[in-house]
């Protein structure tokens, strides 16, 4: 699960699971689970990490996520999405992740102590994808959601609006106001 937040290949391609991933998933085949990791890590890392900004968060709750999956994957009915079902698993992970950090920032700042600094930012990525990264992040979460998962991790509006429990005809309009908002920011940022 590498660090390219621009992913490694799209979700609306994903052809995984068949029905026989399924079946191997739930019983439990590490070669099912390997192959969940290859199609889907690097999606839901970078989904984690446009909501933590923090690598090592975005890790964590990948892992997390795909433990869960694995531990859950019985709960999951065929005839949803897999990508809708695993990327909501996904968004509810990192919010009460970001939900901890600052929970735990309240407290520490309630009892005197330094809130503690993420991790240093890589110094090599390049002008553009910061200005970008920080126009995304000057969005509302509805809005980061819908360019997180439709433009960034190239996820079906099927798949995405599953994931976000809307339909898909409010995901577009979702996404073109996003889209709007977002070339409005980075054009103000220039």
């Amino acid at each position: 699960m590498g660090g390219d937040i621009s992913g490694s290949h799209s979700l609306s391609a994903v052809l995984f699971p068949t029905e026989a991933d399924l079946a191997a998933l739930r019983r439990g085949e590490a070669a099912a689970f390997r192959e969940l990791v290859r199609q889907y890590g690097t999606g839901l890392k970078n989904f984690a990490l446009a909501y933590l900004r923090d690598e090592h968060a975005a890790e964590d709750v990948t892992q997390e996520v795909l433990a869960s999956v694995s531990r859950s994957v019985a709960e999951y009915r065929p005839g949803g999405s897999f990508a809708g079902w695993l990327f909501r698993i996904a968004r509810n992970a990192a919010l009460n992740h970001r939900r901890g950090r600052l929970r735990a920032a309240a407290r520490e700042a309630v009892v005197g102590r330094p809130v503690a600094a993420g991790p240093v930012e890589e110094i090599e990525r390049r002008e553009l994808r910061e200005l970008v990264r920080k126009a995304i992040d000057g969005l509302d979460e509805a809005d980061r959601d819908v360019l997180v998962l439709c433009d960034m991790n190239g996820m079906s509006y099927r798949d995405a609006a599953e994931a976000l429990a809307v339909s898909e005809k409010a995901l577009s309009v979702r996404l073109v106001r996003a889209r709007n908002r977002l070339k409005d920011v980075v054009k103000s940022m220039v």
